[in-house]
Order: C-alpha cells, then structure tokens, then sequence
C-alpha cells in the first residue's frame, strides 16, 4: 500500500475469470482509454487504502472487452479472487494532455467560482452523460448540477486552481 493514495486513480473494475491460465477481463470507466497498455504495475483493491500492487504480464482486446494477465496470477482460481475490486494506476502514469484538456480526476476538489468571483461550491464529482457532463458541485444550500457546456462552464483555470461557471439562473445558490 502506498503512503499517498491520492496517486493512485481508479481506472476499472477487474471482471470474470477467463479461462483457467489467470486471466481476467476488465472493465474500464473509459472504455476508450488504452491506459492499461501503458503502465506496467497497477494496484487491485476495494478502495486506495486497501490494495496491493500487481505487475502486468499480458494485455489483450479481445471481442471488444479488454483481458489481463498479471504475473504471480496463474490460475483460475488466483484470478477469482480478484475479481470485483476495482483497479488503480498512478497517476503520473496517465498520459500528457493537450492544451486545454483536463484529467477529471485533477478537475475533483477545484473550488466552483462564478465570474465575478463569488464562490458557488466545491466540485464533488463528474457524470458522463450522452450530451455533456455534469458537475455535481457541494454548496453551502446542498448539491447543484451544471451542465458541462461552454455557456455554463466559462473555463477550467488550471493555474488559479478553480473552475469559473455560469450556474443557471434555475440554480438554488446562486
């Protein structure tokens, strides 16, 4: 386990076994993210505090759904018992971004500002949805929703640490 484990970002949830040589298929909250080729060690746990570190072995797409294997994993049954737990990679193994692109796990915890600089919350969490996300802000009257959009979300300050929005009018805080 790591001394710091907010380096350590989940990225999946480990599946079924697969086959009867410990491989596993997984799961990633991004399905489109090739994270899991560009690492070589994860941690495997139920939450950051509670993992232990694993070494990538082998990683494959295969019909559409992402398999692993790890070394010291050899059989079905070392493999089951991994399943359910979820999967953490480094963060500074994440790959840069370009100019003006965001990590949502960097975005989570920036205070929400509107332009004027009046502070509306802290942000708690990110929901993708078919359109755009949503930012599930904490405030001081309870939970607001805003829109990902760039109406609402005038820009994602990186360098001040905060994000400056535009919550609706419908809004309850501002």
């Amino acid at each position: 386990m790591t001394s710091d484990v907010s380096k350590w970002v989940p990225v999946g949830k480990v599946g079924r076994a697969k086959g009867l040589h410990g491989e596993l298929r997984v799961e990633l909250f991004n399905p489109g993210s090739e994270i899991l080729t560009r690492v070589d060690d994860v941690r495997i746990g139920t939450s950051p505090e509670r993992t232990e570190s694993y070494v990538l072995d082998h990683v494959s797409l295969q019909a559409s759904r992402i398999v692993v294997r790890f070394e010291g994993v050899e059989t079905r049954n070392d493999a089951e018992r991994l399943t359910n737990q979820t999967i953490f990679v480094a963060r500074s193994k994440f790959p840069a971004l370009a100019a003006g692109e965001h990590y949502c796990v960097d975005l989570i915890g920036l205070p929400v500002v509107t332009p004027s600089g009046k502070v509306v919350g802290t942000l708690r969490e990110i929901w993708p949805t078919a359109s755009n996300d949503i930012y599930v802000v904490d405030a001081a009257s309870g939970e607001i929703l805003l829109p990902a959009t760039k109406d609402v979300i005038v820009k994602v300050d990186m360098d001040h640490g905060r994000i400056v929005a535009n919550p609706p009018e419908t809004s309850n805080e501002v």
